[in-house]
């Protein structure tokens, strides 16, 4: 498309020089010929009359084409710019409005729990089990702790109807509420061993209810906090949870946001952590 307007571009912008000097030529030409002719042919006053109006005519008629062509051309520049000036807005709103597929990730895309919490002074980590993430990054967290890093866990409580909406709904690899519920009290009871090794800077709470996502808010100084949140959507693999990352620096309110959501889930936790699931 492009290779066929550039072609015709050219055709025009040839076109125009031709019908711009359209004008002088005739005038040149008519003149010779006015000048000349009656030195060669014998013409009366009436032929010579008729010969300057045909001249005239004829270099009307050029300017009249050099007006039409140039006219022609600069209809076909404006469509030209309107075009460009649309593709230019166009390119612009893709960039400036990110699309949600740039936004969400998958959870299997994401870096390790160590990347994701590197540089942080504070971690502050909400879940509805946090059963896989204490199996794999208790370790990390004693390490964490050891360094001086000062944590909170807030984690569903075993007992009562978040858990069992959350093994009913959520968590697609439970294969029973009784199990997830028991897989519940091991991962309570790793966080609360990690809790009373260090008691001045980790704390544990549990909530009556099931929370819409997880987070994990990592504190960090010079402004580059960030808030990891995964949305706990119906019946879907763990891996495959929607995923976006709220940065303090570059997005100051939703960071925000998200932040204080989990500190009002903290206000609703208790510090009473029941281990034991019901019969």
């Amino acid at each position: 498309m492009a290779e066929v307007r550039g072609s015709t571009s050219t055709r025009w912008a040839w076109l125009q020089q031709v019908v711009t000097v359209g004008p002088l030529v005739v005038s040149l030409a008519g003149g010779a010929v006015a000048a000349f002719l009656p030195e060669v042919i014998d013409l009366s006053t009436e032929q010579l009359q008729q010969l300057t109006l045909a001249l005239l005519s004829a270099i009307g008629g050029s300017l009249l084409a050099e007006k039409l062509v140039e006219e022609k051309i600069r209809n076909q520049n404006m469509a030209t710019l309107h075009t460009d000036v649309l593709r230019a807005i166009d390119s612009h709103a893709e960039i400036t409005t990110p699309r949600v597929d740039a936004v969400f990730r998958p959870k299997r895309g994401l870096p390790p729990f160590e990347d994701r919490a590197e540089g942080a002074h504070s971690l502050a980590i909400s879940g509805g089990s946090l059963f896989r993430l204490t199996n794999e990054y208790r370790g990390y967290f004693e390490q964490a702790l050891q360094r001086g890093v000062t944590m909170r866990f807030l984690v569903t409580s075993a007992q009562g109807a978040g858990a069992d909406y959350l093994a009913s709904y959520v968590s697609y690899e439970s294969t029973s509420v009784q199990s997830y519920q028991e897989n519940m009290a091991r991962a309570i009871e790793g966080i609360q061993d990690l809790c009373e090794r260090f008691p001045d800077s980790s704390e544990i709470r549990t909530l009556p209810f099931a929370p819409p996502c997880s987070l994990i808010v990592a504190r960090r100084r010079g402004g580059s906090s960030t808030a990891h949140v995964e949305l706990y959507t119906i019946s879907t693999p763990a891996r495959d949870r929607p995923v976006f990352v709220a940065s303090e620096s570059r997005d100051p309110r939703s960071f925000a946001f998200f932040a204080d959501q989990f500190e009002t889930m903290w206000s609703y936790g208790s510090g009473q952590t029941d281990l034991a699931p019901p019969d």
